[in-house]
């Protein structure tokens, strides 16, 4: 008797399971349902975000069909605009540029003098590559040569990306980790010794990076192109 109960409330806990399981994924069509519902109808309130839609109708096979007209390169869409005002990570892309003149000035001069600076550095390590490839601290455990290149980059390339002020924000990025490895790996962590360096050049470009590149930069001539859109 006491067998047979415990095969029965195996059995319903059995069927319970599976229901509940079935269940979870209905629950999960049907949310993955709604949320393709959710952004079609986000998509359709945008006006003119795809290509104009026409109705025909076939005499032919006596069918009502649609299709798309003016398929390309005819698009009445501004989506650079759209973008603009729906995407933040564009707007921390290609800031405005609220400051005084005067900032802005000190701005430009800053990105030109020490991304000059960096960039010397970077074009010293490029010419001595060779030697350097074989000895240069390696942190992370990608290789000298992979770790050397990787400066290189973030002082040659990013720091020339700063100077024009074109993708500010992102192009300091890997100059500012690539000195505080440096600062913190190599030197140990002190401002002694050559540490002071690396250390100030990670603050100059963090703080460039929160202010962006200025009036005087391509990020703020793209940002006024999108406005001048809008």
């Amino acid at each position: 008797m006491c067998a047979n109960g415990r095969i029965g409330t195996g059995r319903y806990l059995s069927v319970t399971n599976a229901k509940l399981l079935q269940l979870g994924r209905n629950t999960k069509q049907i949310s993955l349902f709604l949320t393709s519902l959710f952004a079609l109808y986000q998509l359709w309130n945008i006006k003119n975000t795809f290509f104009p839609i026409s109705r025909t109708f076939s005499n032919k096979n006596g069918v009502y069909c649609l299709f798309l007209c003016n398929f390309a390169p005819k698009i009445n869409f501004n989506y650079y605009t759209y973008l603009m005002k729906s995407n933040g990570f564009l707007n921390f892309i290609f800031p405005n540029s609220p400051h005084r003149v005067r900032v802005n000035v000190v701005l430009l001069l800053g990105r030109i003098v020490f991304s000059v600076l960096l960039a010397y550095h970077g074009l010293i390590k490029v010419a001595t590559f060779g030697d350097l490839s074989n000895e240069f601290p390696n942190p992370f455990g990608l290789g000298s040569a992979a770790s050397l290149s990787l400066v290189i980059f973030a002082e040659v390339f990013c720091s020339l990306l700063v100077l024009i002020g074109l993708v500010t924000r992102l192009a300091v990025m890997p100059i500012v980790f690539a000195m505080l490895v440096a600062y913190l790996f190599v030197h140990g962590g002190y401002i002694v010794d050559g540490g002071e360096l690396p250390f100030i050049y990670a603050i100059i470009f963090a703080l460039i990076g929160v202010t962006g590149a200025g009036k005087y930069s391509i990020d703020y001539k793209i940002h006024k192109k999108f406005k001048h859109k809008a």
